[in-house]
């Protein structure tokens, strides 16, 4: 393959890329907020050998420090002086050192954690719906009708700066 046929690129943006994508979403899991979280208690629950907890943590921390705010270890630039020969002086230069994703080992890894905590929450939501419809077959037809119907407004730029109700 030449050079330029490389489909990621000659600086791996691609790589980079759906690195930094899979573990933002997976970080997401674990925040409070809004929306319902995942806690370091369910990956310690999950049916998988090895160093699971510390992998869990390792790629929240990828996260927090290799792609939200990058100021660490995984990222680096230095400006160096290069020496020349006596008569042409000293040149200058930089260099960028930077952790482009994990090895196809600690991708799967990551997959394999992923699928797993994705059963835990596709349990969690049936036990939901499930309760749910329970408590709506236990209405009557008067109270079905005086719900609220569900709406949507797609959101507009001005939305952007805004909190999710």
């Amino acid at each position: 393959m030449a050079k330029g046929d490389d489909p990621q690129g000659d600086s791996g943006i691609v790589i980079r890329g759906l690195w930094a994508a899979a573990l933002v979403a997976y970080k997401r899991c674990f925040s409070d907020g809004k929306r319902s979280f995942l806690s370091d208690n369910d990956v310690e629950s999950l049916p998988l050998q090895g160093e699971v907890v510390e992998w869990h943590r390792f790629l929240k921390q990828m996260r927090d420090k290799h792609i939200a705010h990058s100021v660490n270890p995984f990222e680096e630039v230095r400006v160096l002086l290069f020496p020349q020969q006596a008569a042409e002086g000293v040149g200058v230069g930089h260099v960028l050192v930077k952790y482009m994703s994990s090895d196809e080992g600690g991708v799967r890894q990551l997959g394999d954690l992923a699928n797993h905590l994705l059963e835990l929450v596709h349990g969690r939501a049936e036990e939901q719906w499930n309760a749910l419809l329970r408590t709506a077959n236990q209405m009557s037809p008067e109270e079905l009708a005086a719900l609220k119907p569900y709406t949507h407004v797609i959101p507009g730029a001005e939305h952007a700066n805004s909190a999710r109700r």
